[in-house]
């Protein structure tokens, strides 16, 4: 897999994430990449929601890929 940074999410996730849990975010999606709920009318992106540390599943980020 691959992973493609926009501008804006790189700027986001050095905010949200230390570089350990962006890794372990990353290491999720390589080996899940069935992970989250398919968009609908996207061609095949997903959505999943990342627990940010202190705030939960719900208070997390949401990441599409």
């Amino acid at each position: 897999m691959i992973i493609v940074e926009t501008s804006i999410f790189t700027r986001q996730v050095r905010a949200l994430l230390s570089d350990d849990e962006y890794r372990q975010l990353q290491t999720e999606l390589i080996i899940r990449p069935e992970m989250g709920a398919i968009i609908k009318g996207s061609g095949g992106l997903r959505k999943v929601r990342w627990m940010l540390r202190g705030r939960g599943k719900r208070g997390g980020m949401r990441v599409i890929y």
